[in-house]
């Protein structure tokens, strides 16, 4: 009788203990409730305990959506919620979202913050000053503590109004006035936050103003930089192009890879801004701003010297003053001309190096067909032409102009 009862009494007790589980109140735990994330790709596990079934689901805290992709959304009591959240480019702002998690009348909410990417950035890159001297604001786009160092290049010439700091800010750049006409400085500002390094060129004494027009003192080499001196052959171009094609030795042939070769319409009547290979601030020049610089026959404003004459590393002219005057000019003493230096072009048809005896430079004027523009050479012999049209395929020196500041 005593063993009867037993196990009826221990079945009873299974029973109440089920019914005890089915009337339970819901509940949700979760190790975290809020969890902070880098700005690279992540994937991101979020264990729950959970007696009942439960469901998840993402609100997004900004305008900016669907950028975690959540699996599973639902649960069987315990397990975990997995969330692929995709990689954020932003420099300044954390995006955050909340995973609602339910279990019948019970809600939990945790909290997802994904950092800002670690970034600095400034603008613009490449300094090269349209003044003798001045000073010039740069925009600093940083979340976090940064600095800068001037490096040895930059002494003697180049001032900062702070080198440290905190998000986004401004930093004053003052160029002091260099030593005469000829001199040229390329110095160096490396902006630091944390790990990450960026940094700028600063090019000063590439103005020269002549008859109320800013002319740079060298050709464009790289996109947005000037050469590092005055006898720099720099890159070539062509029209309404931005690509910097190789300047080859006058033995050198061939047409560079990918060159666009042959006759074509560019499909632009001036030399498009976004295309203009010159530094912030300067453009190509038109066919009269060459003219003006230049001179014609009955004033012809340039003078062809050889190095062993003008102490230049290589031949070409100095432009910009009479010519008796030019003849007289040196590297150490330009007398507020500038030197455009012997560079030869690439041709239209053939992407060969070409015409390696002249100096030149191209303008961004048309002669009135949509394949030409307006080319200035000289040679050795003094002779000049504003003439030498050529096709947008082929490839000549960039040398810039500025326009006068305001006030000065």
């Amino acid at each position: 009788m005593k063993r009867t009862v037993y196990f009826f009494a221990a079945g009873m007790s299974a029973v109440l203990m089920a019914a005890c589980q089915k009337t339970a109140e819901p509940y949700i735990e979760v190790g975290k409730e809020n969890y902070e994330v880098t700005n690279a790709y992540t994937e991101l596990n979020i264990p729950v305990k959970c007696n009942v079934e439960s469901r998840a689901e993402v609100r997004y805290d900004g305008e900016e959506t669907d950028w975690i992709f959540l699996l599973p959304s639902v649960l069987d009591g315990d397990g975990v919620y997995s969330l692929w959240i995709d990689e954020y480019g932003n420099v300044l702002e954390d995006r955050t979202a909340t995973l609602v998690i339910t279990a019948g009348t019970v809600e939990k909410e945790v909290g997802i913050i994904q950092l800002s990417k670690n970034s600095i950035g400034i603008s613009p890159m490449v300094l090269a000053s349209t003044a003798p001297s001045g000073t010039y604001p740069v925009e600093i786009s940083c979340r976090r503590e940064w600095s800068i160092v001037p490096e040895k290049d930059t002494e003697g010439w180049l001032s900062l109004d702070k080198t440290s700091g905190e998000g986004v800010s401004t930093v004053n750049v003052t160029l002091s006035a260099l030593q005469g006409d000829s001199e040229v400085k390329t110095g160096h500002l490396k902006f630091t936050s944390g790990d990450l390094e960026v940094e700028m060129t600063v090019q000063h004494g590439y103005a020269q103003e002549i008859d109320g027009l800013i002319w740079s003192k060298a050709n464009v080499d790289e996109p947005g930089m000037f050469g590092e001196s005055p006898d720099t052959r720099g890159k070539l171009y062509q029209y309404d192009s931005k690509t910097a094609w190789p300047n080859s030795s006058p033995e050198t042939s061939g047409c560079p890879d990918g060159m666009r070769v042959g006759q074509f319409d560019s499909g632009v009547s001036d030399w498009s801004a976004e295309n203009d290979p010159c530094p912030a601030g300067w453009r190509v020049p038109s066919i009269e701003e060459i003219r003006q610089l230049a001179g014609d026959s009955a004033d012809k404003k340039f003078y062809w010297l050889e190095p062993a004459v003008s102490g230049f590393d290589v031949p070409g002219i100095i432009i910009g003053i009479p010519a008796a005057e030019a003849a007289a000019a040196t590297a150490d003493n330009m007398k507020g001309a500038i030197f455009l230096p012997q560079t030869g072009s690439r041709n239209k048809d053939t992407g060969n190096q070409d015409n390696w005896w002249s100096a030149s430079m191209t303008s961004r004027s048309r002669p009135g067909q949509n394949w030409d523009r307006y080319v200035f050479w000289a040679d050795y012999s003094q002779s000049f032409d504003y003439n030498g049209f050529d096709g947008n395929a082929a490839a000549y020196p960039v040398r810039c102009v500025a326009d006068k500041p305001d006030g000065q």
